[in-house]
């Protein structure tokens, strides 16, 4: 159950995280960027298409 969400910022690009393995387009890499950044659970998004390969896997804090 979700008790809340916070908006956050994307980070800058030269403050990124490597992420070796993880090939998501240019236009999603910032998601999951601005959700390590914030220590976040689980990015909130319905993409399928470009996130599905990842459904269920943990990348840093993040559940996918």
């Amino acid at each position: 159950m979700m008790t809340s969400v916070d908006v956050v910022l994307t980070p800058p690009s030269d403050a990124w995280i490597s992420l070796p393995g993880i090939i998501l387009p240019e236009k999603d890499n910032p998601i999951l960027q601005a959700a390590i950044a914030a220590n976040a659970s689980h990015p909130i998004t319905g993409n399928r298409k470009h996130f599905g390969t990842y459904f269920g896997q943990r990348i840093g804090t993040v559940l996918i």
